[in-house]
């Protein structure tokens, strides 16, 4: 990271949905998580997918859902500006999403190094 770029110029990423939630094949777990992706998420309300997606966090999931989870709500964190709490969310879910957090991951680093400044 240079620390003379504006954090204008950084590239923001944008709301990325898995190639798995493209698919209406998914049932039980991943099924609850892809109408939470379509609906709220997709549809913009970030209040209401962070809800949604924090009540589905809140039962034991199977590693490879939760970071499927984590992953959605750290994009949501992160629209919402939240980029410390994004931040976290990335970081559990890099093991199983590691390509798909390395731009989410890098945005909040840089966002939080320009609060930090």
């Amino acid at each position: 990271l240079r620390k003379d770029f504006p954090v204008s110029i950084q590239r923001q990423p944008r709301p990325q949905v898995l190639p798995m939630d493209a698919t209406p094949a998914l049932s039980g777990e991943l099924q609850r998580l892809r109408e939470i992706v379509t609906d709220p998420f997709l549809g913009g309300d970030m209040t209401g997918a962070e809800k949604m997606l924090q009540d589905f966090l809140s039962l034991h999931r199977k590693p490879d859902v939760e970071a499927h989870a984590r992953f959605y709500l750290g994009q949501v964190l992160f629209i919402e500006g939240r980029k410390r709490e994004a931040f976290m969310q990335f970081l559990m879910a890099q093991d199983a999403y590691y390509q798909e957090t390395r731009p989410w991951l890098d945005a909040c680093y840089d966002a939080l190094v320009q609060i930090d400044r």
